[in-house]
C-alpha cells in the first residue's frame, strides 16, 4: 500500500467496479495509439491520481469525475512524451507550432522553406486527414482565406489537433502516405 493513501482513498471492489468503465474509456480516448506508452499505463496514471486526490473526486457527479480523469490522463501522456523527447532528442509539436508551420513552411516554394523537417513531418501527417479537414486547412493556410463558418473553424481546430497528435504519438514517419503534399 502507498503511504498516506489508505486514509484518503476508500477504494473497495464495488467502487472500483463502478469507476473501471469510466477510467478505461478515458484512458482509451487519451492514449491515441501512442507507441511511447500503453493504454494500461494511462489507466494506471488515472487510478493513481484518483487515489492520491480522492477528496477531490468524492461525491462528484460523473461528468466532473470524467473531466478530472481526462486531465490526469492528459498530464500523464504529456509527461511521457516530454520524457521521451528529452531521452531521445525527438521533437514535440504544439498546436501553435503546427499552425505556424502550416502557414509558413508547408505551402511555400521549396526554395523558400525555412524548416524542411517540419514541412516533411506535416506533409505526412496531413495526408492522414479527412478530405474536409484537408480542404479547410488548404483554405486557411494556402489560400489565406478566413474561415467564415463555425463548422470550418471547428474542422480547422480538429485537423490541427489530429496533426499534432499524430506527430507526437511516435507515428511521425512510420508509415508515409503516398498522397502527401
Amino acid at each position: 500500500m502507498i503511504e498516506g493513501l489508505e486514509l484518503t482513498a476508500p477504494m473497495d471492489s464495488g467502487l472500483y467496479l463502478e469507476l473501471e468503465p469510466l477510467v478505461m474509456d478515458v484512458a482509451a480516448n487519451e492514449w491515441k495509439n501512442s507507441h511511447l506508452f500503453s493504454i494500461d499505463d494511462v489507466a494506471q496514471a488515472i487510478w493513481e491520481h484518483m487515489m492520491a486526490n480522492w477528496k477531490h473526486y468524492e461525491g462528484r457527479d460523473g461528468a466532473l469525475i470524467r473531466h478530472m480523469a481526462r486531465r490526469a490522463a492528459r498530464n500523464f501522456c504529456r509527461d511521457m512524451r516530454t520524457q521521451h523527447m528529452y531521452a531521445t532528442g525527438a521533437f514535440l509539436y504544439t498546436p501553435g507550432m503546427v499552425r505556424r508551420f502550416l502557414g509558413d513552411v508547408v505551402w511555400c516554394a521549396a526554395g523558400d522553406c525555412l524548416d524542411v523537417d517540419a514541412r516533411a513531418d506535416l506533409s505526412v501527417a496531413f495526408s492522414y486527414l479527412t478530405r474536409g479537414q484537408k480542404a479547410v486547412l488548404y483554405k486557411k493556410y494556402a489560400l489565406k482565406e478566413p474561415l467564415a463558418r463555425n463548422a470550418e473553424q471547428v474542422a480547422e481546430s480538429r485537423a490541427v489537433a489530429a496533426i499534432t497528435n499524430r506527430l507526437n504519438s511516435g507515428l511521425r514517419l512510420s508509415q508515409a502516405s503516398p498522397d502527401a503534399f
